[in-house]
């Protein structure tokens, strides 16, 4: 029987990708760094921001350290903050009306997600629907993004849910 559902945020909650690619574009633009869609939709769709960052940085030839990626993580994020209080979360159609459906089915319900924190609450509490979700693992809880298991492993063992080993 299923026990559990997790849910990727973006591009399958929230339909919030296109947002993300012109706020890269923003953000790499500040630092005379050119970023196509083609590029983005091809090799970075599904990267946490750190990957991304740090992967266009070093093709475009130029040093990714650490403080760096944080300015720049911190300036797209502040970006998105100020998109979504102008526009909302963009949940796709029927979503939410999913979760709500799960949660009433007695399905335990997680959201696994490369993206910050702050975002994945956020989109939630606006459809009224974070109290249907017992856990949230995102970019801050994990060392790797995906597609390393490490985030959907941490959420199953949180619900109490892992599957028996082989």
């Amino acid at each position: 029987m299923l026990r559990a559902i997790l849910f990727d945020f973006n591009g399958v909650l929230v339909d919030d990708e296109p947002i993300h690619l012109e706020l890269f574009q923003r953000v790499l633009a500040e630092e005379g760094i050119s970023f196509s869609a083609e590029d983005y939709y091809a090799s970075y769709l599904g990267l946490d921001d750190r990957a991304v960052f740090a992967a266009v940085l070093q093709a475009a030839g130029e040093v990714a350290t650490i403080p760096r990626l944080l300015r720049l993580i911190a300036r797209k994020a502040s970006y998105y903050q100020e998109s979504i209080r102008e526009r909302g979360y963009p949940f796709f159609p029927g979503a939410v009306e999913l979760v709500e459906e799960a949660a009433s089915a007695g399905r335990m319900l997680g959201v696994v997600s490369g993206a910050l924190r702050e975002e994945v609450e956020g989109a939630l509490r606006q459809a009224r629907i974070r109290e249907l979700f017992k856990v949230l693992v995102t970019t801050e809880d994990t060392a790797g993004g995906k597609p390393d298991p490490e985030g959907y492993r941490r959420a199953l063992e949180a619900l109490n849910a892992l599957p028996p080993l082989p």
